[in-house]
């Protein structure tokens, strides 16, 4: 009875699982069997796979609040190489379930997982391919399109139809033909799908892994399935269709949901970011017209509408679709997170109208994580007196109270900046400026937030022509910024520009302040140094408490905060005692002259010793500290009554100015520095009104100087800027009474001075440089001209012949060819020895064969060569070298082993193959090759990648070059036996394009 059981199992088992069956032909049990294998292993792993990829992209996004959010944080990550290894892991699986169990309800949904993954990896190209291929094979239902399920069928009965007829029609003829090419494109694409290359870095192409091709374009297929497809009659007679239909075809298992509206869903997405927006608004209009459309498909419809406005910059456009999302949306966290874009959205549109308020109290009330609810509140306190919801006071106090909240203590910069955002409101930039110094002495660990306080800082420093804070800040907001951020060329340009005037400003802060000290007296002195002494004390115990309390320096403080910025402007303790107030803008390093140094160090002071009473003597020992006490009974030293000595007063004013000849060398440096002012302001910032108010300066300060003549032509040229023809009148005819030979005077007096001074050996300079220009440009037929020119106007016996020389042989090669060039180099060769441009002559011969063993080769010119020959060969196979520079002290079997791990990380279904050679016997030196890449746009895709990891690419120490190789240019290297020859070659082909 036993083995009759056995046998029976065994022969259901196998009649159920057998694969010839068409889908019809599957018995209740084979149904059951595939559709659970093909949900509850593969897809179901898969897609585990692919849900934790979306988390991990999503953890790895850090929210900027001061920019419009994205809509889907996963989509906004910035490296999603980190999980294109459990992507691929999906893809496989995923494969392997449409391959064994094709006949499952769940293959579509395998298909859109593919496509889903490919997406995540930000591999559009392949994401187009896989969901088009979805479209193509699938119908509506989930089943397959009718050129698909109709294949099988016409292949079973062409046997039998053969035996029946001698012939076939000419269209049944076509029709077996298409129907099997169909069938072999969707092989092929299956068999793609697990076996040919995949890539895993952001963008790569997957074109060897096309969709198979159709008749019909998707839209219109999509569009026939859509609007062909019969309509059901009342709702109440669907369902009941639909479930006997269910009972019917899969008796016994899970319910499944036709995946044919989310691949279209996801088409759209997909169609987004390659930005193909006609195919993007055909297939989201198709799914809202569609009258069967899913739920779970309807509610994600709007998000991704809004997404679709964002990507094109069109932010209203974006309102109403945000709105829609709220409100058929169910998950809290995405609605306010919604809502929280579109308050921000508001703000673009118009931050003073306050309508803005509504949305960010709505996105605060759904209770979202921690963050985003205190973004909403802070926004909310920004925008309520806007909205007329509080007063400017509530608004404050609002503020003040989420400053003394400890659980927000990590966004403190972030309170700080909202106060700079309020003062600006009110037109308040210095108390925005204070605000903004608060926010970066408050530290905090997030980096756009940072850029956002610097870059606004900086904004407001240039605004009231502070311009070496502004530098600093500048400098500060570069240093955390993204390259990729709108704004990086813009701050790069002011930083650089403001890079000489910073520094002039600088010498004249320092200066002025080093003069003032030295007409001080010896009490004057005395008390400064004691100053000077007591503000260093209290530093260092500032510095050593924060160091203490937080495990070291606070980040942001002192070292990036605005009076940092004036640092390198003066010494410490140099007061300012000579105020040039359009030159240095009236501030001063000192921190006794500094409001907000005062302000700060009172802070500083308060936070570790408390709010103590004024007192005499209170830094006496006796005194009795009531905010702490010390392990070891006694006060700091900074209670101890410090007399300033001989020793410190020398320290302190070391390059204080103390003779004639050092007075005068410092008045000279401040002269110089205003007049490189007033060029500088007018050439780099094109503000020619303050050029002119600190030459004028320059002048009235220094009558007598040696710089009043390059002060008058530089106001000259400003007055012109300023189309000022009657003060630019003045100072030409001050210069030409006052120094009549100076060139200055020459020129304004004759306009065709400057043409008279130039002498020949300029001219022929000059005409040397046109034709190196020409050439360069590959304008030779012009260059040959001017050549022709030259010889005609200055002869051939000059400085430049030699240069002239190898420029015309140049020429002739581009335009007469080899043998023209090659004796036009001889001549070279031959009538400029031991000169620059025979060695270059030389080498030119040496590439074109023409010169051998150290020789002219004037016999013949044939096409060989010592060296090698590279070629550009983009589309041929292409390896990747690997080169290790400290090969002795690296194994090369470690390091194979190295490239394997990586392989398999990033590059699991590339199929690479690894190998290594002996490079050079005489040292022992290996290389390791990587093959094969089907091109050299797939090499370089491989090449960047190890660029991006460099760390896990080969064993920790190693030293190494990574070059992708045609197989010619390979067979080149090795009879070369060096890599001298091929860098300057892959340089030029590969990474300078």
């Amino acid at each position: 009875m036993k083995k009759i059981y056995w046998y029976i199992c065994v022969v259901v088992l196998f009649s159920s699982c057998a694969t010839q069956k068409s889908k019809s032909d599957q018995s209740g049990f084979s149904k059951f069997y595939h559709n659970t294998n093909a949900k509850f292993n593969g897809y179901f792993n898969a897609n585990e796979l692919v849900e934790e990829s979306v988390a991990i992209l999503e953890a790895q996004h850090s929210d900027n609040y001061n920019e419009v959010l994205p809509i889907y944080k996963y989509r906004a990550a910035s490296n999603p190489e980190s999980v294109a290894a459990n992507l691929d892991i999906a893809i496989k699986k995923v494969s392997i379930v449409a391959t064994l169990h094709d006949y499952s309800k769940w293959v579509d949904d395998c298909y859109l997982l593919i496509g889903k993954s490919e997406y995540l990896k930000q591999d559009f190209e392949s994401a187009e391919n896989a969901l088009e291929f979805f479209m193509h094979e699938f119908e509506p239902d989930g089943s397959r399109s009718s050129t698909s399920s109709a294949k099988k069928k016409k292949k079973k009965k062409s046997s039998a139809s053969s035996n029946k007829s001698t012939g076939k029609s000419d269209s049944q003829k076509e029709s077996d033909k298409r129907a099997k090419k169909e069938e072999k494109e969707r092989k092929a694409y299956n068999k793609a799908l697990r076996k040919k290359q995949k890539r895993s870095a952001k963008g790569k192409s997957t074109g060897d892994v096309a969709s198979p091709k159709s008749n019909k374009s998707t839209d219109n297929v999509a569009s026939k399935r859509n609007t062909t497809r019969s309509e059901p009659t009342p709702e109440v007679q669907e369902k009941p269709e639909k479930d006997e239909a269910a009972k019917q075809e899969n008796p016994g298992t899970v319910k499944h949901r036709p995946a044919y509206q989310e691949a279209q869903l996801w088409l759209a997405r997909t169609y987004i970011e390659r930005e193909n927006y006609p195919r993007v608004e055909y297939h989201m209009n198709s799914l809202k017209s569609n009258p069967h459309l899913q739920e779970e498909v309807r509610v994600q419809i709007p998000a991704v509408e809004a997404y679709y406005a964002l990507s094109r910059q069109n932010y209203k456009g974006a309102i109403p679709h945000l709105q829609n999302a709220i409100e058929v949306t169910k998950d809290k966290i995405q609605r306010a997170r919604f809502a929280f874009i579109l308050g921000q959205i508001m703000d673009l549109e118009d931050e003073s109208s306050g309508k803005s308020y509504v949305w960010y109290k709505q996105a605060f009330d759904y209770h979202p994580g921690y963050e985003l609810s205190f973004n909403a509140e802070l926004s909310m306190a920004r925008t309520a007196y806007l909205s007329g919801d509080a007063s400017l006071k509530e608004s404050i106090l609002i503020l003040e109270k989420m400053l003394r909240d400890d659980k927000n203590a990590e966004f403190r910069d972030k309170l700080f900046f909202t106060y700079a955002r309020i003062d600006l409101f009110l037109n308040d930039k210095d108390a925005a400026i204070r605000h903004l110094n608060d926010a970066i002495a408050e530290g905090g660990s997030n980096t756009s937030q940072q850029t956002e306080t610097y870059y606004l800082l900086a904004t407001l420093y240039f605004d009231k022509t502070m311009y070496i804070e502004a530098k600093g800040a500048y400098d500060a907001a570069l240093s955390t910024m993204s390259k990729e951020d709108d704004r990086y060329e813009l701050a790069q340009l002011m930083s650089d520009n403001l890079t000489d005037i910073a520094l002039h400003l600088g010498t004249i802060a320092l200066q002025d302040s080093l003069l003032g000290i030295s007409e001080m007296s010896d009490d004057e002195r005395l008390a400064l140094a004691k100053v000077i002494k007591e503000q260093r004390k209290l530093d260092a115990l500032v510095a050593s408490t924060q160091a203490s309390s937080q495990g070291g320096p606070k980040s942001g403080g002192k070292g990036k905060n605005g009076s940092a910025f004036a640092a390198s402007a003066a010494t410490a303790g140099s007061p300012t005692a000579r105020p040039v107030s359009s030159v240095n803008t009236g501030q001063s390093s000192f921190f006794a002259y500094d409001d907000r140094s005062l302000k700060r160090g009172a802070r500083d002071f308060n936070r570790i010793w408390g709010d103590r009473p004024l007192s005499d003597n209170w830094r006496v020992k006796s005194k009795q500290l009531t905010t702490g006490t010390y392990a070891d009974g006694e006060t700091p030293d900074l209670f101890e009554e410090d007399e300033v000595d001989e020793e410190d007063l020398a320290d302190y004013f070391k390059n204080v100015p103390a003779t004639d000849e050092e007075i005068t060398k410092a008045l000279d440096e401040i002269q110089n520095a205003m007049l490189q002012l007033g060029s500088l302001y007018r050439e780099k910032l094109e503000d020619a009104n303050l050029s002119v108010k600190v030459l004028e300066e320059l002048i009235s300060r220094y009558p007598e100087s040696a710089t009043s003549l390059e002060a008058y032509y530089q106001l000259y040229l400003s007055y012109i800027m300023l189309n000022n023809d009657a003060k630019a009148e003045q100072y030409k005819n001050l210069i030409i009474s006052q120094f009549p030979s100076s060139k200055y005077a020459l020129a304004l007096s004759d306009p065709d001075y400057i043409n008279k001074q130039l002498t020949a050996e300029r001219k022929l300079e000059l005409h040397y440089e046109g034709i190196y220009i020409l050439v360069e440009e590959g304008n030779y037929e012009e260059a040959m001209n001017q050549i022709r020119l030259g010889r005609t106007e200055y002869g051939t016996q000059h400085a430049f012949q030699s240069k002239v020389s190898i420029m015309e042989a140049m020429c002739i090669g581009n335009l007469q060819g080899r043998d023209e060039y090659v004796a036009a180099l001889k001549n070279v060769v031959s009538n400029f020895p031991n000169s620059p441009e025979e060695t270059k002559a030389r080498d030119m011969l040496l590439l074109l064969g023409a010169y051998k063993n150290n020789r002219l080769n004037l016999q013949q010119n044939d096409s060989g060569s010592s060296g090698p020959h590279f070629r550009a060969q983009p589309s041929a196979v292409h390896y990747m070298l690997v080169s290790i520079n400290n090969y002795e002290e690296i194994n090369t079997k470690d390091a194979k082993i190295a490239v394997s791990n990586y392989n398999r990380k990033y590059h699991k279904l590339d199929r690479l193959k690894i190998s290594s050679l002996v490079f050079d016997p005489k040292t022992g030196q290996s290389l390791i090759l990587v093959r094969s890449f089907k091109n050299s746009t797939e090499a370089m895709k491989y090449y960047n990648n190890t660029q991006k990891h460099q760390e896990e690419f080969l064993p920790e120490g190693a030293d190494y070059e990574v070059f992708p190789v045609s197989q010619f240019n390979y067979r080149e290297i090795i009879k070369e036996r060096s890599l001298e020859s091929y860098r300057p070659f892959f340089t030029e082909q590969y990474v300078d394009d």
